[in-house]
């Protein structure tokens, strides 16, 4: 019972701190949604199914549903890259160091997504759990580091 009532309080906790992250990063966006219309609605539709996927993503894990798992990592993994527009206007409110980090975590993100989908596949929970660590790690290394940065940047280049 314990160990169900910690499970429980893990899963919630996780959750909320997920959801928390993308519904500021969804708000943010849709805030600055005007300025560049419907390329960055695009972005906010991208955050947004990523958000579900990783919901779905962790409901899977905790029932070990290989299945479920591959499917949610796909989409993510299959998302596509940033907007262009949005890109451009990132570009050019960034440092290039900066600008090029946010690309790396981008590309890094849908590269983990793929490890996540072989080791799922496999059924090998130990390893996709490493690779799906290190793929929050990125996404939330991400937010921290470029959010404000990227909204700075998308509202100065309209």
């Amino acid at each position: 019972m314990v160990v169900k009532t910690i499970n429980n309080a893990l899963k919630k906790r996780k959750s909320v701190k997920l959801n928390q992250t993308m519904t500021l990063m969804c708000f943010v966006l849709f805030f600055v949604g005007t300025a560049m219309g419907g390329e960055l609605r695009t972005q906010q539709k991208r955050m947004l199914a990523w958000e579900a996927q990783m919901e779905a993503f962790q409901s899977a894990l905790y029932r070990h549903d290989f299945k479920k798992m591959v499917g949610a990592m796909a989409v993510i993994e299959n998302s596509g890259p940033v907007n262009p527009k949005v890109l451009e206007a990132l570009e050019a409110g960034m440092e290039d160091r900066d600008f090029g980090d946010y690309k790396k975590l981008d590309r890094y993100i849908h590269g983990a997504a793929g490890l996540v989908i072989e080791e799922a596949s496999e059924g090998n929970i130990q390893k996709l759990l490493v690779h799906q660590g290190r793929m929050l790690m990125a996404c939330i290394q991400c937010h921290d580091q470029f959010l404000a940065k990227a909204v700075n940047a998308v509202q100065h280049n309209r």
